[in-house]
């Protein structure tokens, strides 16, 4: 769980582009390339880096591949498969477990929700 005492960047990117299914491909690199450049323009590394997001497949994953930190939102895009019924309320473990193995995207941490 992340202490309110540390101090995180944290990169948000809200795209509103749709990709063709071909770009999926790439998706991994689209993020590596997000993420870095985040990091390059906030001037700082990896490990003082975290990426918050709902979507494992887009988020984690990209996360994942550059290696920073990374939050997990179950409330977000897949709360139906997580079995998440209102605002706030946490998934179980084992859901979050099968659905971050589907994915092959694995948070560092898990939040019911994320409030600006």
């Amino acid at each position: 769980m992340l202490s309110p005492s540390l101090s995180y960047h944290c990169c948000f990117f809200f795209l509103g582009y749709t990709f063709p299914l071909a770009a999926l491909i790439a998706v991994s690199t689209f993020w590596q390339i997000i993420y870095k450049s985040a990091m390059e323009l906030a001037g700082v590394d990896a490990f003082d880096s975290i990426a918050v997001g709902d979507s494992l497949h887009h988020d984690i994953k990209g996360a994942n591949a550059v290696g920073i930190w990374s939050a997990f939102i179950t409330g977000g895009i897949h709360a139906t498969e997580l079995g998440v019924n209102s605002f706030g309320e946490e998934a179980a473990l084992s859901s979050v477990q099968a659905l971050a193995s589907k994915y092959d995207a694995y948070p560092s941490f898990v939040l019911p929700s994320f409030t600006w």
